[in-house]
This record gives structure tokens, C-alpha cells and sequence, in this order.
């Protein structure tokens, strides 16, 4: 089965790792940003085509997004933080500045407290 979630939360990841916006992403990956702002906000499941793209830019296999009898293929793993960041910018219940506000906002505190354990 497709883990629409995960693969939301990859792309989100591989953008946030990147410092690029979603706009960034869908051209370098060759779709339109409509397409993955509708993946991203509505988790909707991809075509064949633009999911064969997406994977391309993430570096993953397709397999990587789908479990089989509850087990994955490969395992793709995804922090907390990224799955929370992820998670809110793509919340289309919230105005986009506030879900960048607030995806800033968790990034910046798990950051904090990464740096506080260093100490």
C-alpha cells in the first residue's frame, strides 16, 4: 500500500535539507508546482509519471513509499521533526505564512535543543 504520508514527508525533507521552497522542488523535478502542492496539502496519491519524477529527484526508490503485509521494501526513515514540519506545512486548515511560521518555529526549537545536548 502507497504511504501517501511518508511520501509527503520526504519531499518536505528533501526540500527543508535543501533550502528550497516546494515552487524550487516541482521544477527541479520536472512537475508542476500545482501537482506537488496538491500532493503536499491534500494527499493526493501521484500518477505513475509524476511519482516516478518525484522519487528520481528524492534519490529513493519507489518501493521506499510502499508497504506490503504492513512491512516496507526499504526503509526510508524520517525524523520526527521532519514528519511535525512536513505535517504542518501542508496543513491547508492554517494560512500558509502562519504553517511557515510555525514549521520555522519547530525547526528552530529542535535545533535549539540539538545544540543544548551538545553543550
Amino acid at each position: 500500500m502507497f504511504d501517501r504520508l511518508l511520501f509527503g514527508a520526504a519531499i518536505a525533507a528533501h526540500c527543508q535539507q535543501r533550502h528550497i521552497s516546494a515552487r524550487q522542488a516541482a521544477r527541479e523535478a520536472g512537475v508542476s508546482s500545482a501537482t506537488l502542492s496538491r500532493l503536499l496539502g491534500v494527499n493526493k496519491t501521484p500518477d505513475m509519471e509524476t511519482f516516478g519524477r518525484l522519487c528520481s529527484w528524492l534519490g529513493q526508490s519507489p518501493a521506499s513509499f510502499f508497504a506490503e503485509s504492513g512491512q516496507a521494501g526499504e526503509t526510508l526513515v524520517v525524523s520526527v521533526q521532519t514528519q511535525v514540519v512536513a505535517l504542518l506545512r501542508t496543513d491547508m486548515m492554517l494560512p500558509a505564512s502562519v504553517r511557515e511560521h510555525l514549521a520555522d518555529l519547530v525547526a528552530a526549537l529542535y535545533q535549539s535543543v540539538t545544540v543544548e545536548e551538545q553543550a
